[in-house]
C-alpha cells in the first residue's frame, strides 16, 4: 500500500509503489479533490462544464433528418404510397405526373432487360425468361392504368377499352394522359395533389 501525499505543486506517492512526481492536477479520486478542496479553500478539481451551463445544441439540419411519411398528408389530399405500392396496387388514385413517369420508366426498363435477354441468351431461353418480364410490364401497366382512372373517377374496368382497335387506345390516352383528374376526394380516394 503507498501513501499519497498532495502538495500544492501536484501529487508524490511515497512508500512501496512510489512513482514519482504526478502531473499536476491529476487526483487519484474525486473524493480527494472534495477532500481536499475543502479543507484549503483551493478547489484544484479540473472544471467540467454541467449540461445547464452549455449553449443550447443547435437544431440538426432538416435535410439530414429522415422525414416521416405523415399518416395523412394535408387536409383532403391521399398521402404519398411507396414505390411498391405505386406500381403494384390497384388501390387508389394517381395523378398525370406520377403516371407519366412511372409509366415511362416501367417501359425504359422493360425494353432495356429485353435487350439484354436477347443479346445474351440464345433465342428459345430467352423467350422463356421474358415471358414472366412481360406479364411483370402488363401487371405494372394496369395498376398504373387504374389509378389513373380512379382519378378520373371512372372504374379500373376502362383498362379494358384499348382492346377496341384504335379507337380505344387513343381514348386511354386522351383520358390518362392528358386530361385532368376530378378536383378533391371521388369514390376511390382523396385527390393525389
Amino acid at each position: 500500500m503507498s501513501i499519497t501525499t498532495t502538495t500544492r505543486f501536484g501529487r508524490r506517492s511515497a512508500g512501496a509503489a512510489s512513482r514519482g512526481p504526478a502531473t499536476p492536477g491529476v487526483w487519484a479520486s474525486d473524493e480527494a479533490a472534495a477532500a481536499l478542496g475543502a479543507a484549503t479553500g483551493w478547489n484544484r478539481t479540473p472544471v467540467t462544464p454541467s449540461l445547464k451551463s452549455l449553449p443550447p445544441a443547435e437544431p440538426l439540419a432538416d435535410e439530414w433528418l429522415p422525414s416521416p411519411r405523415p399518416a395523412v398528408a394535408a387536409a383532403g389530399t391521399a398521402p404519398t404510397p411507396g414505390l411498391l405500392a405505386l406500381l403494384f396496387s390497384s388501390q387508389g388514385r394517381m395523378r398525370r405526373r406520377d403516371y407519366w413517369l412511372m409509366g415511362s420508366l416501367a417501359l425504359t426498363i422493360y425494353i432495356l432487360s429485353l435487350v439484354a435477354l436477347y443479346v445474351s441468351l440464345p433465342l428459345q431461353p430467352a423467350l422463356i425468361v421474358a415471358l414472366p418480364i412481360s406479364l411483370l410490364y402488363v401487371r405494372i401497366r394496369s395498376c398504373l392504368g387504374t389509378k389513373r382512372w380512379h382519378d378520373r373517377d371512372k372504374s379500373g374496368a376502362w383498362n379494358l377499352i384499348v382492346m377496341l382497335p384504335m379507337f380505344g387506345s387513343l381514348w386511354a390516352f386522351v383520358e390518362c394522359g392528358c386530361l385532368d383528374g376530378t378536383p378533391g376526394p371521388n369514390r376511390f380516394g382523396p385527390s393525389p395533389k
